[in-house]
């Protein structure tokens, strides 16, 4: 699966890594096949147009345009449209080949940056551990207003009415509070900034 799987990298430290996805999910024999159909239609679509072209310039077609089946010139109509067919029949896996291989590049770098990270993480270096005390410590808190969830959801457990009629009232205490101390927050980040 191209999704990604789990790997050890050589810090043993589990990373996500996107694999590469492959040419093709079909057997050998049918990729061979398939390029042997290819050259053929190719072979096909030039030996027609040169037998066309001979055929033209030999007086022939002429005689045979005159036909009530019209056969020179159903195959002079149709030609262009092999053409395009085996061309395209060739082209699509150049094309599809020469994006996936873009797109496996930029895995593989995702992948080496996520190895970089994994390996940073883990080895805890000094600068690192003091960055991460330091965004710890100014970290909010996190509070749960259980109330309020109690309120959202109705009378739990034979809870009585008086108490989930006071539980909004708490939930809006406490999202004012909230609101004060983030005003206060951000005044004094302001202040700090001038």
């Amino acid at each position: 699966a191209p999704y990604g799987r789990y790997g050890s990298d050589r810090d043993s430290a589990m990373v996500l890594s996107e694999e590469a996805v492959p040419f093709s999910a079909a057997a050998p024999e049918q990729l061979i096949g398939a390029g042997l159909l290819g050259a053929a239609n190719l072979a096909g679509v030039l030996y027609l147009g040169r037998l066309l072209n001979v055929i033209q310039k030999a007086g022939g077609a002429a005689a045979l345009a005159g036909s009530s089946v019209g056969l020179y010139g159903v195959a002079t109509g149709l030609l262009p449209l092999l053409g395009a067919y085996a061309v395209l029949f060739v082209a699509a896996p150049v094309l599809r080949n020469f994006s996936r291989n873009k797109a496996n590049a930029s895995r593989e770098e995702r992948n080496t940056l996520r190895r970089a990270w994994a390996s940073a993480l883990t080895s805890r270096s000094p600068p690192l551990v003091r960055k991460l005390r330091a965004a710890a410590a100014v970290a909010p808190k996190v509070r749960r207003i259980a109330s309020a969830a109690a309120a959202a959801a109705g009378v739990v457990g034979g809870r009585g009415t008086a108490e989930v009629a006071r539980a909004p009232v708490e939930a809006d205490d406490a999202l004012e509070s909230f609101d004060e101390r983030l005003a206060r927050r951000e005044r004094q980040r302001t202040r700090d900034v001038k």
